[in-house]
């Protein structure tokens, strides 16, 4: 028993320890409790979750009493899009419990949650709570977590901005085709967009330079590439700008170039220093553009000025450049129209000095000029005539073409074409003067015809006294005939009806009537007794009878009547009706005055003035079309140049972009020729330097030449070539280029079928022909084709590119060889353009003869070269082609230093001589080279290849002579010539 009272006092006293424990744990939860911001919550552990204990931080968190939710369930509370998730938790740990998968005081019974609750206001609060499951209640600890959720999402928002901004920035850097790039203060790059890595470094992708040196990509490149010196040299004489950058701690400009990948490539750089947060100098930035293609049009522009100014030169109309209203150039043709001798004495000069005092009665020379001038400035373009006088003080009309032009430096000037019109004022003054007679003599009909009113009332009163009378005196009508017959105008007189009543001679004898009797006969009735020519004369003049009827006044107009010798004359004809008092048709009067001399004189007048005009639009029509054919060569030099820039660009494109620039360059120079020839023929300045030749040589040459071009159209191309024995004496230049014109026009007009090029043997001569199955030409155009002006203001629709002057510059060729050139054509079967040219019949030995540029370069032994070339781009290209052969190749840009390698080197084979040179040109540099070696081979080289440039060469001392633009086969065939 006291075995059970100990046992019974010791729970007893274990029960009361542990009741003060609870005690005191329970005051310190409250204590928590009360002075926690976070919400302390106990809930019965079942579906419902109903509170069982708030503590009173819930009305500070969420404006309750902690009374407002015992009792009530948790799920009253939150968001319904939450409910489901928490309500399917609780469900889970219920059936686990009932399951005894795990007891309510397990750890897995805890659980962190997130849910929206919803406080006395209504309004939501985003909340974080630690439900922990014990026993049969949920003990919660929660806190209002919406200022945390907010300041997440704004911190997600930024983040999402600040990655949105980068991604934007990036797009931008990587689209843009400027190069923009980061660089620490080692130098290493911390950023680059693509254009840098694909336009100058060659990195793989935007990330590969991040953290490394410019060098290391420069110096990847060059091993890659060791046997190109040329291939990286990019900023080796540019100086190191981004020290410059960061000692000067301002943004600077650079223009830095080199060669990358082979390629000259010419950079506008801008650098700055780059600072962080706190002013610290951590590096740089820059940008670059690419300005390659900008140099290089203005090299290009530069010589296309050189170019177009032989054109001003050489224009047949005088040319004058104007600035602040004075001339600062004009051309020889200025000089002859004003009949002075030195530009000097037109230079600063206004227009007035060129002019009367006055151009009216109002205006002084002085201020119209100024007018004039502020017009094309403000249109761009003013064309008018002016007065002028030449130094002698002979006045003369001209007709003068102002045109604005903008100068690089966006000063403005303006372009003066001036043509002298006296003539064409002459025949305007003719004109005038005719038109001023006819009026004069249309007053005189007027007062004639008032006159011959006048005599018509009479006879018509005399008329009607005769048909009242039904007679007349034999005297009367003798006065009347004798009246009429004296007139030597026509006169006929006719009844209501059209009936002839009265005619004099002349009217008789205009119609081969002098011998019918008209009485009482209409006009288609005496049609019928005279020669059929006049029948149409007499329909026309019923008609117009008919218009006076119907107009019921005087009726004028010009009536043609033939002649039997075929010819025509014309009659400045007055019909006058009159009418019975009742307005019945009584009778009409014809008057006609013969005025076939003044038409004929006012037709030659107008066709004169037809011709002039004609002449002066067709010369317009051809300098717009010369205009055309060099812009458009011109543009697709300077466009596909542009293409060859792009980083991008694959080996293919490479290749047909310079295709394009070849053949537009081809097509150029073929214009510039054309009209330089026709230039030489209009002077008379063509030489012919006759020589014995072969002709079966120039044909094969010829067929072998233009055989490609025919099989790329499918056309097929014949030769039917003549004896190797039939020799002509002729120009073979010019022969080649006649032949060469037809086969041309013979390709281009071609669609289908074939040209077939041969010769016809004639007596004494020999007949080469150019047959096609091309267009054809209609019959109206066979001489027109041949014209020098005509066919650049023809319109065809099967018209190709070219200035047409090929067959004008043809037919002068033949010509001034002896020969004559001449076509026969049918619309859409073809033609055949025929040259015949005189014979010499002479055996000739078989020579084996090779083709242009078919050698080896290989047999030719290893040279020591001069290249004397001041233009980069050509010394280069003859580098280029010059490689393989030259032993040793030295450069000179000017005719001393030309002298200063001949002296230094004394084995030099071969100088390929510019002759246009700064300090000495290549005609005195060639004459130098001779005083010091007699045999070195020097070939001359030019871009002007006019008139005599080739003599000149050869009598200076050069062997041989190269015009530019040549080829790689012009140059060796050349050097297979002296050194094979």
């Amino acid at each position: 028993m006291n075995t059970t009272v100990g046992k019974l006092l010791s729970e007893n006293k274990r029960l009361k320890k542990e009741l003060s424990e609870l005690r005191k744990n329970k005051e310190i939860s409250e204590i928590i409790a009360k002075n926690t911001t976070d919400n302390i919550g106990i809930l019965s552990f079942n579906l419902k979750a109903e509170y069982l204990y708030v503590s009173p931080s819930v009305k500070e968190m969420l404006g309750y009493e902690p009374e407002d939710l015992i009792g009530r369930s948790f799920f009253d509370y939150i968001h319904k899009d939450d409910k489901k998730v928490i309500l399917q938790l609780l469900k889970t740990h219920l059936k686990n419990v009932a399951k005894k998968i795990i007891k309510t005081d397990d750890p897995r019974l805890s659980e962190l949650l997130e849910f929206r609750f919803k406080d006395k206001t209504g309004k939501w609060h985003n909340m974080q709570s630690r439900v922990n499951f014990t026993g049969n209640k949920l003990l919660s600890v929660t806190r209002d977590i919406s200022a945390q959720k907010k300041a997440e999402a704004k911190l997600k928002e930024n983040k999402e901005k600040f990655k949105s901004a980068f991604e934007q920035f990036r797009l931008m850097a990587d689209t843009t085709t400027d190069m923009i790039w980061s660089k620490d203060l080692e130098g290493n790059f911390t950023f680059t967009n693509k254009a840098i890595c694909n336009g100058l470094i060659n990195a793989k992708d935007v990330s590969e330079p991040i953290g490394k040196h410019v060098m290391f990509f420069v110096n990847r490149e060059r091993n890659a590439h060791k046997d190109q010196k040329d291939w990286f040299t990019f900023g080796e004489e540019c100086g190191d700008s981004d020290a410059v950058t960061l000692s000067k701690k301002e943004t600077c400009r650079f223009t830095e170039y080199g060669n990358v990948f082979g390629k000259y490539l010419c950079l506008d750089v801008f650098k700055s220093p780059l600072f962080n947060g706190k002013g610290e100098l951590i590096g740089t930035v820059g940008s670059a553009r690419d300005i390659t293609e900008q140099v290089i049009m203005e090299r290009t522009l530069k010589e296309s000025e050189r170019k177009f100014r032989d054109l001003f030169e050489k224009s047949s109309d005088a040319m004058m450049i104007l600035e602040n209203g004075k001339f600062i150039e004009c051309n020889k043709a200025a000089l002859d129209l004003f009949g002075y001798d030195d530009y000097n004495e037109i230079i600063n000069l206004h227009p007035y000095n060129l002019s009367p005092e006055k151009q009216d009665a109002i205006n002084t020379s002085a201020k119209k000029a100024d007018e004039m001038i502020k017009t094309t400035l403000k249109n761009g373009s003013h064309r008018f005539e002016w007065v002028h006088n030449k130094k002698d003080g002979t006045i003369f009309p001209a007709e003068v073409l102002l045109t604005t032009i903008i100068i690089e430096t966006g000063r403005q000037r303006i372009h003066a074409v001036v043509r002298d019109i006296s003539k064409r004022k002459q025949a305007e003054n003719n004109l005038l003067k005719l038109n001023e007679d006819l009026a004069v003599q249309n007053e005189e009909y007027e007062l004639l015809n008032e006159e011959l009113n006048q005599n018509m009332l009479r006879l018509e009163a005399l008329n009607e006294e005769i048909i009242k009378e039904k007679t007349i005196s034999e005297e009367h009508k003798n006065r009347l005939e004798t009246f009429i017959n004296i007139i030597p105008d026509i006169v006929c007189y006719k009844d209501g009806h059209g009936r002839w009543l009265l005619a004099n001679d002349a009217d008789l004898e205009l119609f081969a009537l002098n011998d019918v009797d008209y009485y009482g006969k209409t006009d288609a009735q005496l049609a019928e007794c005279t020669h059929p020519i006049y029948r149409d004369a007499f329909l026309t003049c019923m008609q117009t009878d008919e218009q006076a009827w119907l107009k019921r006044g005087i009726s004028h107009g010009i009536e043609i009547i033939p002649t039997i010798d075929n010819g025509n004359k014309f009659y400045d004809v007055y019909k006058i009706p009159t009418f019975t008092e009742d307005g019945k048709r009584n009778a009409l009067a014809v008057i006609g005055r013969d005025i076939t001399d003044l038409q004929k004189t006012k037709e030659s007048l107008i066709i004169a003035k037809e011709k002039a005009e004609e002449s002066d639009r067709l010369k317009s029509a051809f300098l717009a079309n010369i205009s055309h054919e060099i812009r458009t060569p011109m543009n697709g030099i300077l466009g596909f140049a542009s293409l060859l820039n792009k980083p991008d660009i694959s080996g293919d494109q490479l290749g047909d972009y310079a295709s394009v620039i070849q053949k537009s360059g081809k097509r150029m120079l073929n214009i510039i020729n054309d009209i330089v020839d026709i230039s030489k023929i209009e002077s008379g300045q063509i030489e012919i330097r006759n020589t014995e030749i072969r002709l079966s040589g120039i044909l094969n040459d010829l067929y072998a030449f233009f055989l490609k071009e025919a099989r790329e159209k499918q056309i097929k191309l014949v030769l039917n070539s003549p004896q190797e024995s039939l020799l002509i004496v002729t120009d073979k230049t010019k022969l080649t280029a006649i032949i060469t014109n037809l086969l041309k026009n013979a390709l281009k007009y071609t669609k289908s079928g074939f040209v077939e090029l041969g010769t016809t043997p004639k007596k004494n001569s020999v007949e080469i022909y150019v047959k096609d199955t091309g267009i054809g030409i209609p019959k109206e155009r066979l001489d027109a084709i041949f014209d020098r002006f005509v066919q650049a203001d023809i319109e065809d629709k099967h018209a190709k590119e070219g200035a047409g002057l090929g067959l004008a510059i043809s037919r002068a060729y033949a010509e001034l060889l002896g020969g004559t050139l001449s076509v026969d054509s049918v619309v859409g079967e073809g033609s055949t353009f025929k040259l015949r040219l005189k014979t010499k019949s002479k055996e000739l030995k078989s020579t084996a003869k090779q083709l242009p540029g078919q050698f080896d370069f290989r047999a030719l032994k290893k040279l020591n070269i001069i290249i004397a070339e001041d233009e980069s781009f050509s010394d280069a290209f003859l580098s280029i082609i010059l490689k393989d052969v030259g032993k040793e190749i030295f450069h000179a840009k000017t005719g001393v230093e030309v002298l200063e390698v001949i002296k230094s080197k004394k084995n030099i084979d071969l100088i390929l001589m510019d002759l246009k040179m700064p300090v000495m040109s290549g005609y005195e540099a060639t004459r130098e080279v001779r005083k010091l070696n007699k045999d070195v081979i020097i070939i001359a080289q030019t871009a002007y290849a006019l008139s005599g440039d080739r003599q000149r060469a050869i009598e200076a001392g050069c062997n041989d002579y190269l015009s530019k633009p040549f080829t790689v086969n012009e140059v060796f065939d050349l050097l297979g010539k002296y050194f094979i």
